[in-house]
């Protein structure tokens, strides 16, 4: 999942901070995220798919 995840901020042209602020997370859960160390919970998968104009299913790797 961390993979599709900076793979689509970097798809849209966001920087790590636009992409924190759009989602309304710091800066290092972000990154926390887009390393794998750390998860998203649903809520806040739920609004990375929003801001990314994305599936969860996609970012979580269920649809190619």
């Amino acid at each position: 999942m961390s993979n599709r995840f900076k793979e689509r901020r970097n798809e849209l042209g966001l920087t790590a901070e636009q992409a924190a602020v759009k989602i309304g997370v710091t800066l290092g859960t972000l990154y926390s995220w887009e390393r794998g160390d750390t998860k998203p919970n649903a809520k806040a998968l739920a609004d990375i798919a929003v801001a990314y104009n994305i599936s969860a299913d996609w970012l979580i790797g269920l649809k190619k």
